[in-house]
């Protein structure tokens, strides 16, 4: 598998941070590195981090350089082709190594046209080159992705819809794509239309290939038929990019869901993944259901939680929906989302997005698959006049204090007239600082990251090397939102792994990293998911207490083989690979 080369070790100094000194800035650490060789040790591999950029802030406060970092990409959210559509909401953009350099890369989808890359292709982070990637369509559209190798061959291949149809996207290495191939549902051959914006990767079935899931909000058969909720559809992995319809691992509803996120994450530590949903509540009477057709059946549908049932072997039914017995079955306009360990529990906590008059939701789990509301007390809901309609959100450790923050994005909805504001065009991004593991705070003004984009899908990684995460921002309509984090010489640990073939990217895994002072903080490697219509790098970030130089890191890999390394030196970028069975 291709590493970052070693770099010079030239050393440069700054006197601001203006645009043109930024730019000389980020081209510095194109070559700028400690003044150690990476350190090998067989399946475990070290490397120095890059030095901090000249004049950084300090971790927490961002930078906004797109435009030195020669990001020019623009969304094109109304089609100049097509007059009269609304507003296309669906910036996709993920962040990830798509030519093997090492470093990451950028990937923006448009609705309109072709997909955009930045590429760095060997110059090293940062050393973007702009590039799009060729479509077969007639009419090229990305409203959502997930990336991930699925073949096994250390290359990163794509899943994307263009909310009609499901593409399998194969790499051929170095940044290069083959045509796309469709991906058919069975139900499409018996007429039936799906509008797709949810996929995320996970091993459901603990074979080792990576299966595939999709969210949908609604489903109609013909072009003339009545729009209803859509109903999940969940694909086995295979060989080569194959793909094998197992819907019926999901139990069939009479009454399906307006599907915005989907996410497959282990949360309650049995090794199998949950499936779970953020779903836009409505009332079924607005379809045209009549609730006493269907005995049971809530009149209000909201999120849904599935327990994987692999464990207890499974069946013809792999998932159960727990949703109520769980307390995850919140009945708001969902749309984005993330889960994550915010409290240092060891145990994954869901937050997802929705709109006025509903709040945001933030689930903690408490353990045994049951997860109790903390919006209120945590003070979570960054819903307020101001910021009336919330997107995607992300659990990052953005000022490296140890504990995860909570980056949500606002922006704009339109109605079915373009002139009908549906709410404010003027809503700022916002992030909650993490106290203490119960409570967040408002960090956006002294972060640097009050914009009035329309924000939708954000995604994290570390693209300059630091060890400090970067967020990026894709805006409906607009330019994307590049944001350097800021960097210190405060002890930190980002981890890469490598997993088994053909789930070379291990996503699945579960990763603990624990201090001296007995402190811990787990890391879940997810395949999309997160976010919103987006992908996160695939790896975890890691900041401990000033004076830490070395860690305990543990590794359960997705098939559940785990891993302990002691006295892991801090400041440094850490490759592990799967052990052989």
């Amino acid at each position: 598998m291709p590493w970052p080369p070693r770099q010079s070790k030239a050393r440069w100094r700054s006197e601001g941070l203006s645009l043109g000194l930024l730019s000389l800035a980020i081209s510095a650490i194109l070559t700028s590195c400690s003044a150690r060789d990476p350190v090998y040790d067989g399946p475990f591999i070290l490397e120095n981090g890059r030095r901090c950029r000249a004049d950084a802030p300090a971790p927490g406060v961002f930078t906004e350089s797109a435009e030195a970092l020669g990001i020019d990409f623009v969304h094109e959210g109304f089609s100049s082709e097509f007059a009269g559509l609304p507003l296309q909401d669906f910036p996709a953009a993920a962040i990830v190594d798509l030519d093997g350099d090492g470093a990451l890369d950028l990937l923006f989808g448009n609705s309109f046209t072709e997909d955009t890359l930045y590429l760095t292709g060997g110059r090293g982070p940062l050393g973007f080159e702009k590039s799009t990637r060729p479509s077969t369509l007639e009419f090229p559209s990305t409203r959502a992705l997930v990336v991930a190798d699925l073949d096994g061959d250390y290359d990163r291949d794509l899943v994307t819809t263009n909310g009609e149809q499901l593409f399998v996207v194969e790499s051929l290495g170095g940044g290069s794509f083959a045509p796309e191939r469709e991906l058919r549902v069975a139900a499409q051959d018996q007429g039936y239309r799906f509008l797709t914006f949810a996929l995320a990767l996970g091993d459901i079935d603990l074979d080792g290939s990576l299966d595939l899931a999709v969210g949908n909000q609604f489903e109609r058969v013909g072009l003339d038929g009545k729009e209803l909720p859509g109903r999940e559809l969940l694909f086995r992995g295979g060989v080569g990019l194959t793909f094998t319809e197992e819907t019926t691992w999901l139990p069939k509803r009479p009454v399906d869901d307006l599907t915005f996120l989907v996410s497959l994450v282990d949360l309650d530590g049995d090794l199998d993944l949950e499936f779970h949903e953020v779903n836009d509540a409505r009332f079924l009477w607005q379809f045209g259901i009549d609730i006493a057709d269907y005995p049971g059946l809530e009149p209000l549908q909201g999120d849904r939680l599935y327990r994987n049932r692999r464990m207890e072997g499974g069946g013809a039914t792999l998932f159960e929906d727990i949703s109520k017995d769980s307390g995850a079955g919140a009945a708001v306009a969902g749309m984005g989302g993330a889960i994550a360990d915010y409290s240092g529990d060891g145990l994954p906590d869901i937050f997802l997005t929705a709109m006025r008059k509903d709040s945001n939701v933030l689930l903690e789990n408490v353990g045994g698959l049951r997860f109790e509301d903390r919006t209120d007390a945590a003070g979570a809901d960054t819903l307020t006049p101001a910021h009336d309609v919330a997107w995607g959100a992300l659990f990052f450790d953005a000022d490296a204090d140890g504990r995860l923050d909570l980056f949500v994005t606002h922006g704009f909805l339109e109605g079915s007239d373009p002139d009908d504001r549906l709410n404010r065009d003027d809503q700022s991004n916002v992030l909650l600082r993490n106290v203490d593991g119960s409570r967040f705070e408002d960090a956006t003004a002294a972060a640097g990251l009050v914009t009035r984009d329309w924000g939708r899908t954000p995604v994290v990684g570390d693209l300059d090397r630091d060890g400090f995460p970067d967020l990026v921002v894709s805006n409906a309509d607009g330019p994307p939102r590049v944001y350097l984090n800021g960097c210190d010489d405060r002890p930190w640990l980002t981890v890469r792994l490598v997993g088994a073939a053909p789930n070379t990217d291990a996503i699945g895994a579960h990763i603990t990293a624990e201090s001296p002072d007995g402190s811990r903080q787990l890391r879940i490697i997810q395949g999309g998911g997160e976010g919103l219509f987006g992908a996160t790098a695939t790896e975890a970030y890691f900041a401990f207490p000033r004076g830490t130089e070395s860690v305990r890191l543990s590794v359960r890999f997705p098939r559940g083989t785990t891993v302990t390394y002691d006295a892991v030196p801090t400041r440094r970028l850490a490759r592990i690979a799967e052990p052989v069975q």
